[in-house]
């Protein structure tokens, strides 16, 4: 599923409607989850495409789904090339991954809070 989308994808952007794509942002995403993990490779690829905009709205989504424990990978994937939130920043931190994502989280915190302008590591964090 994830060469699929990555072939939509770039079609999309070849013929100039990468833009385009942020309106079925949501709307795909939400279809990945009820797939579930069998869509991770698809989700993955698209907030990779994504992350060449770093959009508000596809922030909100990773968020969300990091939040909800879905598609973990891709959610701090996108987070850690784009979020500058200090709640972004919140929600990774308090997020609960699988250990084998614990060193993407922990690169992500890094990233966010360069993007803030904190020190790399805060107390408690």
């Amino acid at each position: 599923m994830g060469s699929t989308s990555q072939v939509v994808l770039f079609a999309l952007q070849q013929e100039g409607k990468g833009a385009s794509l942020g309106r079925y942002f949501g709307p795909a995403l939400k279809m990945y989850e009820h797939i579930g993990p069998g869509a991770s490779d698809a989700v993955e690829t698209s907030f990779r495409f994504a992350a060449n905009a770093c959009s508000k709205p596809c922030e909100a989504e990773a968020a969300r789904l990091l939040k909800s424990g879905a598609f973990p990978n891709a959610s701090l994937l996108y987070l850690s090339r784009c979020s500058a939130s200090q709640d972004v920043l919140e929600a990774v931190s308090s997020a609960d991954v699988p250990d084998r994502l614990l060193n993407a989280k922990k690169f992500a915190l890094m990233d966010i809070r360069r993007r803030l302008g904190l020190p790399p590591e805060s107390a408690g964090q």
